[in-house]
């Protein structure tokens, strides 16, 4: 292909646009998939000194989404600890990544109210 061919192929605005589209996935994918710690690491952070939704979303990283949990109704970490993967897609989190983030958190949270509230077995 002679380089004014080449040229004029690389500017046809299709080609423009699969290349923007395929940064803008790019992108999407990095961001989603962006985790400053491993999940061992992750399970070390205690939530339960956590006082609100906001601040447990702060701890995570994961702060931009408060309006999402606000305007769904989340008010109380108790009401989060109930979450599924439905609930959290409803909230307009679409960002798989970001989604995992949110579940593992919310299993990490569950579980270290087990371990403060012990084995609670009626006799």
């Amino acid at each position: 292909m002679e380089n004014g061919s080449l040229d004029s192929f690389l500017r046809h605005p299709i080609h423009q646009l699969a290349t923007t589209l395929s940064l803008q996935v790019i992108q999407s994918v990095e961001e989603g998939y962006r985790f400053t710690q491993t999940l061992s690491e992750r399970s070390h952070i205690d939530f339960t000194h956590c006082g609100s939704v906001e601040e447990w979303l702060d701890s995570i990283r994961l702060g931009r989404y408060q309006e999402n949990f606000a305007l769904g109704g989340y008010s109380s970490l108790g009401m989060v600890m109930h979450m599924n993967i439905e609930d959290v897609q409803n909230l307009g989190i679409s960002l798989t990544g970001h989604q995992r983030k949110i579940l593992t958190s919310i299993q990490i949270m569950r579980s270290q109210l087990l371990n403060t509230m012990g084995c609670r077995r009626p006799l």
